[in-house]
């Protein structure tokens, strides 16, 4: 019989269950899955759009933009977008004021002295909350939705 030291067997089963999961943890990680709302399993750029649009009550993103960018954030349990572009300043601003959740009554605006407008929306989609930033002299716009 080979001499050494003995294991025991809740030893090794704690051992083996404190495996698995670091194991599960660094899988989910490595598949980059994300869990959200029913519709959104699994976050990519074309869903992020669709989910931000959602979230934040907006109208089709315009065509005429440029320098589209969508940045996720959040962990396994919660889920942030945060969206920005430019475009013609007119353009922007026809688009901004089409959105439903700006033209909501419950909608918070806020001017800076520097013209930015910042609207505090309704989040909608299950979502927690909703922002969108917009200057309408530079045509800019920076969205930021999250739900957890």
């Amino acid at each position: 019989m080979a001499e050494g030291r003995k294991r025991s067997f809740i030893g090794g089963l704690i051992a083996g269950i404190a495996l698995t999961i670091v194991a599960s943890f660094g899988l989910i990680y490595a598949l980059d899955i994300t869990v959200g709302p029913p519709g959104y399993p699994h976050f990519s750029e074309k869903s992020a759009r669709a989910a931000t649009l959602e979230w934040a009550r907006l109208g089709p993103f315009p065509s005429a933009m440029e320098s589209f960018t969508i940045v996720t954030g959040g962990s396994m349990f919660t889920r942030e977008f945060r969206v920005s572009f430019f475009g013609d300043p007119s353009t922007i601003a026809a688009w901004v004021r089409s959105c439903p959740g700006i033209a909501d009554p419950a909608t918070t605006k806020t001017e800076s002295p520097d013209g930015t407008i910042t609207f505090e929306i309704p989040a909608g989609g299950g979502a927690g909350f909703a922002e969108l930033i917009h200057h309408p002299f530079r045509g800019t716009v920076s969205i930021r939705t999250y739900w957890s």
